[in-house]
């Protein structure tokens, strides 16, 4: 049931990526699902980056990805990591 869930959301991404591409070539749908906030914090990087550069872009956070869009966001969302001290939950904003 689990893997069905899974599989249908995947295609309903891949479907909306794919309309995002054909409609408006400078949009950017960054999916986060990672729990490692190093990882987080370059998702975050790379789109921020991209909104820079001009792209509009929309981010889906999903499972412990999402704990960066708390108000309340466990350590892992908000201690700095490694060379810069930066936060995955500091970076989008």
């Amino acid at each position: 049931m689990r893997l069905s869930k899974i599989f249908t959301a995947s295609v309903l991404a891949v479907g909306l990526a794919g309309t995002a591409q054909a409609d408006e070539p400078n949009k950017l749908i960054t999916i986060l699902t990672a729990p490692e906030p190093q990882t987080q914090l370059m998702a975050m990087v790379l789109t921020m980056n991209a909104i820079a550069a001009g792209a509009k872009a929309e981010m889906l956070l999903c499972g412990p990805a999402g704990d960066i869009a708390l108000q309340d966001a466990p350590a892992s969302a908000t201690d700095g990591q490694p060379l810069k001290d930066a936060s995955p939950q500091g970076c989008g904003r």
